[in-house]
């Protein structure tokens, strides 16, 4: 998993609204945060320094399918994104010493039309999804203005 979140080049959070199911948890003893309405989806948005790059991290933490459509309307992409995903086939599969590469990270391109549609996510996966700027968007994938303090 580190691989997939280390030596990305990211500088700066934006903003997110993510909107999707919840599932609960029942815990046999008192916690300090509500388990009852935890969100399918983890996200974060991250943008690099000269803002050509828009990073998004993904956590599916259901057990179901998720269709997950990006929305970034202020924001120009290329026509292709790059993906980075870590699932397997099954919940409680694992990397063992028998099968150290049981599960890795696995990368492809992604058209920016199928996230606009709505992109399956597999169960509980971690995805790392970056979306360049257009070549002839000035250099810019975020606009400056848009960029949270």
């Amino acid at each position: 998993m580190l691989k997939l979140y280390a030596n990305r080049d990211i500088r700066r959070l934006l903003p997110v609204d993510v909107r999707c199911g919840a599932f609960s948890v029942q815990a046999s003893k008192p916690t300090s945060v509500g388990l009852d309405a935890l969100p399918d989806l983890d996200v974060a948005a991250c943008t690099n320094e000269t803002q050509t790059v828009v990073t998004v991290f993904i956590v599916n933490r259901s057990l179901q399918e998720v269709k997950a459509v990006l929305n970034m309307p202020a924001f120009e992409t290329s026509e292709e994104t790059r993906l980075y995903e870590i699932t397997a086939d099954r919940f409680d599969d694992i990397n063992s010493v028998f099968d150290p590469a049981h599960i890795v990270c696995t990368t492809r391109a992604v058209a920016a039309d199928e996230w606009r549609r709505g992109y399956t996510l597999r169960p509980t996966s971690i995805y790392a999804l970056e979306v360049m700027a257009p070549l002839g968007a000035g250099g810019k994938a975020w606009p400056r203005e848009s960029l949270p303090v």
